[in-house]
């Protein structure tokens, strides 16, 4: 227990410490046994320091644990933040005291002996290679919750052995609980490569659409860890205008509402012929029903409404194209008059992989009766 537990229970690597460079950024991997010896060097330079040169790190000795935890394999920033309150205490209230020195060349000589091991140790950590190659070539999303509750990914074991990976994903410095496969594995061959699908053990365990994830691998024999690329699908995303409609809407009466392609800064993106997806719903309290209103692209005259809403009343969803200002522009009018406001919202799709994304705010529209 104590200040071993991070590296005796045997917990997945996680954190914010040394093990970032790993998992974060792809480098190393290889060996999680290594972040353990790493570990036990930055303890014994900590000893030495502390034995050779006490009378100058002595209000440092309460933060020893978290420095040395910061090279863990499992290492959080929680463990210096809980320490700070202790040091800062200890390094108000300390007095001088007699101990006995060891001679200067001594005390730097096996200090400078402990750096050299520590500097070996982290330079053969990173230069240690991840065991599996791993790239996301698919995703399946849930539509209009905007998380991803599927992935299929590619992998290439680089060693001569057989390895059994466990995945999970990692987002905002997060990582999930392990999901399942569901095909391809359980295991990749001896230098051999395959194509794995992965599904969310629970909603918790989803990403969401705006990408910025990575599936991470983890085995045991060898403890290794390999993360993927990160994941990030096309920044643009559609806002609505207007955003909002605040009066009720005689179903007679036709309703412009326009989409504009935004970028990640919700700046206007100008972009035409992209397909824009215009949905409908109507969420009752205690269940959802399709939308009756008639969607469509041009604006006609009154026998142009009679014959569309005919044929395509109540039809979800209406795909509509940017001109080149990156506008998409729907006309909208009520089929009939329901207690609840009917909600229309626009999204786009992945032309490679069939996924919805960059969906809009949500825009509630009530009908009322024909004027």
């Amino acid at each position: 227990d104590g200040m071993l537990t991070p590296v005796a229970s045997h917990a997945i690597p996680a954190g914010q410490g040394f093990i970032g460079l790993s998992i974060f950024l792809g480098l190393g991997g290889g060996s999680l046994t290594i972040y353990t010896y790493v570990e036990l060097a930055v303890l014994l330079l900590a000893l030495i320091t502390l034995v050779g040169f006490y009378e100058h790190v002595k209000p440092l000795v309460f933060l020893v644990p978290s420095i040395v935890l910061f090279f863990a394999s499992r290492s959080f920033g929680s463990y210096l933040i809980t320490l700070i309150p202790a040091a800062l205490i200890a390094a108000a209230t300390i007095e001088r005291i007699q101990v006995m020195r060891l001679k200067i060349r001594w005390r730097f000589t096996t200090v400078g002996a402990a750096v050299l091991l520590l500097t070996g140790l982290l330079a053969y950590n990173i230069m240690t290679p991840r065991p599996l190659n791993i790239a996301i070539v698919s995703v399946h999303t849930t539509g209009e919750l905007q998380t991803i509750d599927e992935i299929t990914i590619s992998i290439t074991n680089n060693l001569n052995s057989y390895l059994n990976p466990v995945f999970t994903i990692q987002e905002a410095g997060t990582t999930t609980a392990a999901w399942h496969i569901a095909s391809g594995g359980p295991d990749v061959g001896p230098n051999g490569s395959t194509i794995m699908t992965i599904t969310a053990p629970n909603f918790y365990a989803m990403p969401g659409i705006g990408g910025g994830f990575q599936v991470v691998a983890y085995t045991d024999q060898p403890a290794t860890v390999s993360v993927s690329p990160v994941f990030r699908p096309q920044q643009i995303h559609l806002g609505l205008i207007p955003v909002a409609i605040n009066s009720l809407i005689p179903l007679n009466q036709t309703t412009v509402v326009k989409t504009q392609l935004l970028d990640e800064f919700d700046r206007p993106v100008k972009k035409s012929g992209v397909q824009v997806y215009m949905s409908q719903i109507v969420y009752n309290q205690y269940s959802t029903q399709i939308g009756l209103a008639t969607i469509s692209t041009s604006n006609g005259n009154s026998n142009y409404w009679v014959n569309i809403e005919n044929e395509h009343r109540g039809m979800t969803p209406v795909i509509g194209y940017t001109n080149s200002q990156g506008v998409a522009t729907f006309y909208i009018r009520g089929g009939v008059v329901v207690p609840e406001p009917t909600y229309f919202e626009a999204n786009l799709v992945n032309g490679a992989n069939g996924y919805p994304y960059g969906y809009s705010e949500i825009l509630p529209i009530r009908f009322t009766g024909p004027q």
